[in-house]
């Protein structure tokens, strides 16, 4: 099977039950893929260098702020990948259907390393902003794939994620699975599924 994992930072030492995934799944001769944000090298497990799971990691074009940073490096890439798929990144752009994820270039930015790339079995989703994400490429044809969501506990504990109008609305209407860590973190993640 071909495997997509989309994760904010990785590898991060702290978040090995995501490794041993990804190291098992590759164990049993998977072909697996992982989706980053950004790279933490100062401190890593074993088994990166082992899998050679840098050669598997696609990382987002780095993020630098002032917002007009942001804003010409967007340009520039939306410019220099523009001929390998120009209506996914139209779509990345759609302020009306994505609202800040478009405006911000977020999408944009996340979608350009899935660029190019062949259709998934499965896209795992770590964590449920990620879960969005994987929502949201894959509604722009960024990425292809039926869509699972690990839930952890912070993402359904925290307001940030689930206040201002249903974050996890559209996760739970179009995601095709879903996975909890405890059965706290379920009971929370039923609620707001009932409540979307």
């Amino acid at each position: 099977m071909r495997i997509a994992f989309l994760v904010g930072t990785f590898p991060l030492l702290s978040e090995t039950f995501i490794l041993n995934q990804i190291t098992g799944l590759i164990d049993r001769g998977h072909q697996v893929d992982i989706y980053a944000d950004s790279p933490d090298l100062d401190k890593f497990h074993g088994d990166v260098e082992k899998y050679q799971l840098r050669d598997r990691t696609y990382y987002r074009p780095s993020w630098s702020y002032p917002h007009t940073k942001v804003l010409f490096k967007g340009l520039g890439l939306f410019l220099q990948y523009f001929p390998q798929n120009p209506m996914v990144l139209l779509r990345s752009l759609n302020v009306f259907e994505y609202q800040k994820e478009a405006y911000s270039l977020r999408l944009l930015y996340a979608a350009i390393p899935t660029l190019g790339k062949q259709p998934y079995d499965i896209i795992h989703s770590h964590f449920g902003q990620w879960g969005q994400k994987g929502v949201n490429l894959r509604k722009i044809g960024a990425i292809k794939g039926r869509l699972i969501t690990s839930f952890h506990g912070a993402d359904v504990n925290s307001p940030v994620w689930y206040s201002g109008g249903g974050t996890y609305k559209k996760l739970f209407q179009f995601g095709e699975k879903f996975t909890v860590n405890s059965n706290f973190t379920g009971r929370t993640s039923d609620c707001f599924r009932m409540s979307g």
